[in-house]
């Protein structure tokens, strides 16, 4: 399975790599690009461009978007200019 970023569609496809087909789109904010899925395959993070920077999550097995995507916050050098396009999932390191 290979998720794709449909940004002038506003959705992510979900394309079964067996059968050549794409399996179900899912409806995310306006303009996704960069995809990160999470080590466990549980969660797709989507980034959205706009109208608000936004980055959203997928549960992967219920194929739903998560009500508590977060809007990017302008702490964030430029973020109310720059949009994102990538994202980079990093494990927590802990310590024993």
């Amino acid at each position: 399975m290979i998720y794709v970023a449909e940004e002038a569609t506003d959705q992510v496809a979900i394309f079964d790599t067996a059968s050549g087909k794409v399996t179900k789109s899912i409806k995310v904010a306006d303009a996704p690009s960069g995809l990160a899925l999470s080590a466990d395959g549980a969660r797709l993070y989507v980034t959205c461009a706009g109208p608000v920077s936004t980055v959203c999550v997928v549960d992967t097995a219920s194929r739903k978007v998560w009500t508590g995507s977060r809007r990017l916050s302008s702490a964030v050098s430029g973020a109310q200019s720059r949009r994102p396009h990538a994202l980079r999932l990093q494990p927590l390191l802990t310590t024993t």
